[in-house]
């Protein structure tokens, strides 16, 4: 739960603020943390949603990527477990009005539509990211230094920007064909986001392998068995 410096709960803050927003007519959508508390209680979510006429929905995993995890954290397995029941509810509804993020991105691109979300991407978007502290990475989500192409305490010229952003796209492109080009699902998650990598023996895959798999094996299924 998110407190203020009081140690008080904000979630009747968060509420009347998102009240106050749909009053004047804005589209918003929220971010739901999935963590120890709510990780069992995907149908809670799910109605939390319908209840307070949230259309658009973002579910974020709360993963601790480093050894020896917090009490918060949730593993992949627990993850995927949820997207399944949360795609069950979200597919039973059948109403094309509300947005589950990562569900509905999945479900455009296995029935061929254009994928904009760059976690379901062949490469990461054509685009820069300047932090507070001058650096010039190509992702905001990356922390490490393989991600950084120039700091602004330097002198960056197009010709620089663009063979630095070549050698780092070309590193993750071998980095995902090496592990998981023959992968069923290579086409649709593509080695998953680098952010999400971790080394083991010499070759890099995403902590989510295991768990996108099962989402992506259940949502396929069930489109299929809709259209047959």
């Amino acid at each position: 739960m998110r407190v203020t410096k009081n140690g008080k709960g904000t979630f009747s803050k968060v509420l009347d603020s998102y009240n106050l927003l749909c009053e004047h007519s804005l589209d918003i959508g929220v971010v739901t943390v999935v963590n120890k508390l709510n990780v069992t209680e995907p149908d809670q979510v799910f109605d939390f949603a319908l209840t307070y006429g949230i259309r658009k929905l973002q579910l974020s995993p709360c993963m601790e990527t480093f050894e020896g995890s917090d009490d918060f954290s949730i593993t992949p397995n627990e993850f995927s477990n949820f997207l399944v029941r949360i795609f069950d509810r979200w597919f039973s509804l059948d109403d094309p009005t509300f947005n589950v993020g990562f569900i509905g991105d999945i479900v455009k691109h296995l029935l061929g539509f254009k994928q904009e979300n760059c976690m379901l991407n062949d490469s990461c978007h054509n685009f820069a990211v300047l932090d507070w502290t001058g650096v010039l990475k190509t992702c905001d989500g990356m922390r490490n230094k393989q991600s950084i192409i120039a700091n602004t305490e330097s002198s960056i010229t197009s010709s620089g920007f663009q063979r630095d952003w070549e050698t780092f796209h070309k590193r993750i492109t071998n980095q995902r064909k090496s592990e998981c080009n023959q992968c069923e699902w290579y086409g649709l998650c593509y080695g998953g986001c680098p952010y999400h990598w971790f080394e083991e023996n010499g070759l890099f895959k995403t902590a989510f392998c295991q768990s996108h798999k099962v989402i992506f094996t259940h949502i396929a299924n069930a489109l299929l068995k809709k259209m047959s």
